[in-house]
This record gives structure tokens, sequence and C-alpha cells, in this order.
């Protein structure tokens, strides 16, 4: 795969702060990028996302999306909220995965 970097993408849970998610990490062992989730009910919340513009238009927010939205599922979440769009970008990401979008989104599981 020349001039293709691998990523590996892993799960993570604080039990102290009550979060869990999904954090990408390139070969040389940086973060690219990550989500991090909350519980509440059957909501969770987004409360980070986050990759490093370097890795932009490679797939792995599509990724980071995905293993945050399975993550969800597994604890029993039926919808995902994202308090707050940053731009017309990330509001347009967040439309092609499904979520309604407004000055937040959110995304029936």
């Amino acid at each position: 795969m020349f001039g293709k970097e691998i990523i590996e993408y892993s799960p993570f849970q604080d039990e102290d702060k009550g979060t869990f998610g999904i954090k990408g990490t390139g070969e040389n062992g940086e973060e690219v990028g990550h989500i991090v989730l909350t519980l509440n009910g059957e909501t969770a919340r987004s409360l980070s996302v986050l990759v490093s513009p370097g890795y932009w238009n490679k797939g792995i927010g599509t990724t980071l999306l995905q293993e945050a939205e399975a993550l969800a599922l597994a604890r029993g979440a039926t919808e995902i909220f994202v308090p707050e769009v940053a731009n017309e970008k990330a509001a347009e990401f967040l439309k092609k995965r499904g979520y309604s979008v407004g000055e937040t989104a959110y995304k029936r599981l």
C-alpha cells in the first residue's frame, strides 16, 4: 500500500468520566482522530469529534463515526446527539451519513 498510511482504530473507555469512544492512531503512534461520547439513557452525546487536518478527506472521519455508532448501539443507545455543528463542512459530513442537522445534529440508530 505505497503512499497510504495504515490507521489503527481502537475503542476506549474512561469509567471515572463516564465516557467512551474510538480513536485512530497513525503508523508512527500519533493520534489522528477521535470521537468521545457519553451515554444518558438511550441517547449517546458527542463530547468531542476530531480528525487532524493532515488526515481530512481520507475516510478516517467516516470510519470513526461508524465505529462510534456501533459502540453506542452496543451500550443501548437508540440515537446520537451532536450538540454543536462547527461549520458547514461538518454539517455536510453529518448529513451525508444520515444525521438531521441544524445548529445541532442527531441520528436515530
